[in-house]
């Protein structure tokens, strides 16, 4: 069971790196380690909208990296009207 989590753990980040380069080229070259550490852990906020799906995503301004995956975001999310923004957290 271990393994197929680790699996499907190491699939997702895959898939995710592929959605976030396509949006964001500059991420293109980050390896898995960097993609976890550096760009996954931005520091953020979740607001739900009154249906209580996700309306905005805000990113801590501080990361260096908050501009770059605030694009990405912004193109993946924009069929779900899911607004993305940097903010203070």
């Amino acid at each position: 069971m271990l393994l197929w989590l680790e699996a499907l753990a190491h699939n997702v980040l895959i898939w995710a790196r592929g959605w976030l380069s396509a949006a964001a080229p500059a991420l293109a070259g980050y390896g898995l380690l960097r993609l976890v550490r550096d760009a996954l852990s931005i520091p953020g906020r979740l607001c739900l909208d009154a249906k209580g799906g996700i309306g905005m995503l805000i990113l801590s301004r501080s990361h260096p990296l908050a501009a770059k995956m605030q694009q990405a975001l912004q193109r993946l999310l924009a069929q779900q009207r899911t607004r993305v923004c940097l903010g203070e957290i």
